[in-house]
């Protein structure tokens, strides 16, 4: 492991801004990662990427003092989602535990969701941010 020593003996403290801990490759060890988070870094955040996986992302983060998350609908998953689901979103959002909504975005290198979907969930969660007054994780591959 690279061992930081910061200038003037200071201690380094350092942050994950955007994890997936709730996601299945750590089901046999997350206990594990979340003890080495409690004792080595500062906070990580836990980013959801669809409804079900924010309500994961959630669960976790109320768990520790060191994660937080984020709720949000990957653009991959555009065209799964209705009305109900950014309802839901949002309500999630409104966790103190919840510090952005996303990731969010677009993606036209893959196209897993129509261009028109992903716009328009797109926008539903820059509006459920700006409600919520909280920032956005995007997610933005070959959308310019």
């Amino acid at each position: 492991m690279y061992q930081l020593d910061p200038p003037g003996g200071e201690i380094l403290k350092l942050l994950d801004t955007h994890a997936h801990i709730h996601f299945h490759q750590f089901d046999k060890d997350r206990k594990d990662v979340i003890r080495r988070i409690e004792e080595k870094l500062e906070l990580v955040i836990n980013v959801g990427i669809d409804v079900e996986d924010s309500k994961k992302a959630l669960k976790i983060a109320k768990k520790s003092k060191k994660i937080l998350c984020s709720v949000g609908i990957h653009p991959h998953n555009a065209k799964d989602t209705d009305r109900n689901h950014l309802d839901m979103l949002k309500d999630l959002a409104d966790s103190e535990k919840v510090v952005a909504v996303g990731e969010t975005g677009l993606d036209y290198y893959r196209n897993f969701s129509p261009k028109d979907d992903q716009i328009r969930i797109f926008v539903e969660q820059i509006k459920i941010a700006r409600e919520l007054e909280k920032p956005l994780i995007i997610h933005a591959r070959d959308s310019f």
